[in-house]
């Protein structure tokens, strides 16, 4: 019996080394998971939020396969975005690579709110998921990032807080309270000034006006008040009885001219109406003129109806009346 068993060692070795090798699963080539990245190739893309306007940026990227030797087949790469307050979406979200097609456009597009301040900024996120169709691990796609700024637009609009036709006696100082709003979405400087009509109107006249600031910086959503001061001269000789003097004022986005957009400016007008003082102060209008030319000419022919009607019947006595008898001639 000892002596069988080196034999079947001998036997069993022969078998082993001639039977051919099989690796077990241990020993295979490991799975490759994909390797894809992507890129967006806008980093800074502005909005435009203003009421009315599209407010929508979208931005151009790709994803790019880029282990090609390592992996075989398709591999699907599926992508999201997201920024924080938008509504964003990416087309198309379902990629395809292999080694012949390694890159894949797609496009990233948002909406901003409309109305957003200046001052927002989103920040944009674009990832995924790549994985190999016959199977395997995936891997994590990206992130890219890119930033979403808000464009400044300009708006304002101008109330008074008193009437804007006031009546004015000759010495009177008057006080318009003008407001200014600010509606665009950012902080604005508003310019405050007097056409150059209405100045040389003022000098002309003898009035005097002023403001309290030709220059006013406004924040976003807030109100802003100019005061505006008018005195009359002390005699309204030469002017006429409700003669209008009109203010015109002249309100400019000093903001928009530095930034070279469109300029937004604005014209208000004020009216004041001259009211009698006494005989001595006002001249007579020409409408006063008029109507008295047409009284004395609506007098004037009901005289000469009068007259005649008058004539007339004193021709029909002298007719009934018959020719006067008259002494003989003495012939």
């Amino acid at each position: 019996m000892r002596e069988t068993i080196p034999t079947l060692c001998a036997i069993l070795l022969i078998v082993l080394l001639a039977a051919p090798f099989t690796p077990t699963a241990s020993s295979a080539a490991p799975v490759v998971s994909p390797d894809v990245f992507i890129t967006l190739d806008q980093k800074v893309l502005e909005a435009d939020a203003e009421l009315g306007h599209t407010r929508i940026v979208t931005f151009t990227g790709s994803a790019t396969l880029n282990n090609t030797l390592d992996v075989t087949g398709n591999v699907t790469v599926t992508l999201d975005a997201f920024a924080e307050g938008l509504a964003v979406s990416v087309t198309p979200n379902f990629l395809t690579l292999n080694a012949d097609t390694k890159e894949e456009t797609f496009q990233v597009s948002g909406i901003v709110p409309e109305r957003t301040s200046h001052s927002k900024t989103y920040t944009l996120t674009v990832g995924g998921e790549a994985r190999l169709v016959d199977g395997g691990p995936s891997s994590e796609v990206g992130p890219a990032t890119a930033l979403i700024t808000v464009g400044q637009y300009f708006r304002f609009a101008i109330t008074c807080n008193e009437d804007a036709m006031s009546e004015c006696k000759a010495g009177q100082e008057l006080t318009y309270r003008l407001s200014i709003a600010n509606q665009g979405n950012g902080e604005d400087a508003i310019a405050v000034n007097m056409s150059s009509e209405t100045v040389a109107k003022l000098e002309d006249s003898g009035f005097k006006a002023s403001l309290n600031a030709t220059n006013v910086t406004i924040p976003e959503g807030y109100v802003r008040l100019v005061e505006l001061k008018v005195t009359a001269p002390s005699s309204f000789e030469g002017f006429y009885v409700n003669e209008i003097i009109i203010l015109n004022l002249v309100f400019r986005s000093l903001t928009s001219m530095k930034e070279g957009e469109a300029i937004e400016e604005k014209n208000y007008a004020l009216y004041i109406r001259l009211v009698d003082t006494g005989l001595g102060g006002i001249d007579i209008s020409p409408g006063m003129v008029a109507a008295g030319i047409a009284a004395f000419l609506v007098l004037a022919v009901a005289g000469l109806v009068i007259t005649a009607i008058i004539l007339k019947r004193r021709g029909r006595k002298d007719d009934r009346a018959g020719p006067k008898k008259g002494k003989p001639s003495g012939k």
